[in-house]
């Protein structure tokens, strides 16, 4: 019960930010890491289905790309890696613990299921 709660309030944090009007104005490079954590963490989670794992996975990702902008142009950015670690946690911990989704792996293919409690 502690993880949903944790979830949504990760969630309602993350939206509430994506909206407000001082962030409105955030980088659009801030807004592309925001979406690819929250990506990335979702599709991570319904992969390996523990949030801990799959948070972490989606950090070193996050910590991958920001060391191949540093190799590639010298770019490396704290503040992109903070975002892309805002989105994993939203993706992660929000979308996948609070909202039900579950894959489930099959012979031909895989289950995705979405499951709401009443």
């Amino acid at each position: 019960m502690i993880k949903l709660g944790v979830g949504f309030y990760i969630g309602v944090c993350c939206v509430y930010m994506a909206f407000s009007f001082k962030v409105s104005a955030m980088e659009e490079d801030k807004k592309l890491h925001l979406i690819a954590g929250t990506g990335i963490g979702f599709f991570s989670d319904l992969i390996v289905a523990d949030p801990v794992s799959s948070f972490l996975l989606c950090s070193s990702v996050g910590a991958l790309k920001e060391a191949y902008d540093e190799m590639d142009y010298g770019g490396a950015d704290a503040k992109d890696f903070l975002y892309t670690m805002m989105g994993c946690g939203l993706g992660v911990y929000s979308l996948n613990q609070t909202l039900g989704f579950q894959m489930t792996p099959r012979a031909d293919g895989a289950y995705l299921s979405f499951n709401m409690k009443f």
